[in-house]
């Protein structure tokens, strides 16, 4: 019987994560893998209704507001639907219309409770990948390509990438001192 991903040890769930050379998009150099990102992220979906905690502020990544790099703080009685709880480094890739280039890193600006939108897809892949590497490298050419590949919907504002194609998705990993 196989392992689940908490009683692997680190390396054990690298070599899982390993795509075949066959199947790599491009060759990479020496010391770099690549991997699939589903393999080694460690998000749990944990959701919170903030709307039952009317008077605490929470910061709130929205699908709107990385327009201007910055979360929302708002209260919870101003939260219309339930939010995903997200922890300071995960990472967000938008999955609604993937032709806008949407990727973000939690940042934890305040000590509140960070809540993000149901449109994101979570990436908690520490202790493979630097939040700052991963996320740059979602927002890459070839990412954003794969990302457009599958989507379901009939286009524009309704498209929407799917999360559990998204996370078979070959990334490259570089040994973390490049990262």
């Amino acid at each position: 019987m196989a392992k689940n991903k908490k009683e692997m040890t680190p390396e054990e769930r690298l070599a899982a994560a390993l795509v075949p050379e066959k199947e790599w998009p491009y060759a990479l150099p020496d010391g770099w893998k690549w991997v699939r990102t589903g393999a080694l992220n460690d998000y749990k979906s944990s959701s919170i209704t903030p709307s039952t905690n009317p008077d605490d502020a929470f910061e709130l990544y929205s699908v709107p507001s990385i327009v201007n790099g910055y979360p929302e703080i708002t209260k919870g009685m101003e939260i219309g639907s339930t939010k995903q709880l997200v922890e300071k480094d995960d990472v967000l890739l938008c999955k609604i219309n993937p032709r806008i280039n949407r990727v973000w890193k939690v940042s934890a600006h305040t000590t509140l409770k960070c809540l993000a939108s149901s449109e994101w897809i979570v990436v908690r892949a520490r202790p493979f990948f630097v939040s700052d590497y991963l996320m740059w490298f979602f927002r890459c050419p070839y990412f954003r390509k794969r990302m457009l590949s599958n989507v379901s919907g009939v286009g524009g504002s309704l498209m929407r990438a799917k999360p559990r194609y998204v996370q078979t998705y070959p990334v490259a990993l570089p040994p973390l001192s490049e990262q």
